[in-house]
């Protein structure tokens, strides 16, 4: 049994090359997991990625031009050839710590029923927050509500391929990780909590969830958001939910009471 992980790439040398290093020396056991596979996926980069990514002990997925799907359509390339029942999807510009998979993969493994596993993160850069843990676990019913509010699940949580395929993988929204852990917490698929820090997400100008959070967005980002958010204008009137960011979206154009 294999554990993937999978690193959507575009025009991110050299910063590309440092969440590679962090890779090499993943811990893991042995005899849950045979081996881990890195899976480098390039969306058309022009800065030379696709060279520098061959150079290291990676599968490398080299689309000709670039997808323009916020990261969904390499990431669905790549976790439909991943051989992992287990999928990490770290950003290239982000760093997954040494314990990644050695405190992951127990979770999945206790219990046959869990689709993914939320874990906490450092911010890294400026204007970064201090490293926090999230909580453990609440009931499906409060996730439901809470998830449509804000995503409190972060991008490298991992995932199992089979959770994956029930929910049809990623959509090209510009924020389609919050799009995914959704849809997983609303088709019921369980979540388990790692209270570790397992990862550090780079703070910079191009990061997606940094721009969303400072409200800095293109007209073009803010169109996805709110294709995005009409996909749940149902589900945040059933629940009754008149606060959060998707609620605010809608608001902003009238599409919502």
């Amino acid at each position: 049994m294999y554990f993937s992980i999978v690193i959507p790439t575009y025009n991110r040398l050299p910063i590309l090359q440092k969440c590679l290093l962090a890779l090499e020396n993943q811990d893991f056991d042995s005899n849950i997991i045979q081996d881990y596979e890195i899976i480098v996926v390039d969306d058309g980069s022009t800065d030379n990625s696709v060279e520098i990514a061959k150079k290291y002990p990676v599968e490398v997925i080299a689309l000709p031009t670039n997808t323009k799907s916020w990261c969904a359509d390499p990431l669905n390339i790549a976790v439909s050839q991943a051989k992992g029942k287990y999928i990490g999807h770290v950003a290239s510009d982000d760093i997954l710590y040494p314990n990644y998979l050695s405190s992951t993969i127990p979770l999945f493994e206790a219990d046959d029923n869990i689709g993914f596993v939320r874990i906490g993160m450092q911010e890294i850069g400026e204007n970064c927050i201090p490293a926090f843990k999230y909580p453990v676990a609440v009931d499906p019913q409060i996730l439901k509500r809470a998830i449509l509010i804000r995503n409190f699940v972060y991008g490298s949580s991992p995932h199992t391929k089979a959770a994956w395929a029930a929910i049809g993988g990623y959509r090209p929204f510009y924020l389609q990780d919050w799009d995914f852990w959704i849809r997983l917490i609303l088709h019921d698929i369980k979540m388990a909590t790692c209270n570790k820090i397992l990862y550090k997400y780079r703070i910079h100008d191009q990061a997606l969830s940094n721009t969303a959070r400072h409200g800095t967005l293109s007209q073009e980002k803010e169109n996805s958001l709110y294709a995005m958010a009409l996909q749940y204008k149902g589900c945040l009137q059933e629940l009754n939910i008149m606060t959060g960011e998707l609620y605010a979206i809608l608001a902003a154009r009238n599409a919502i009471k």
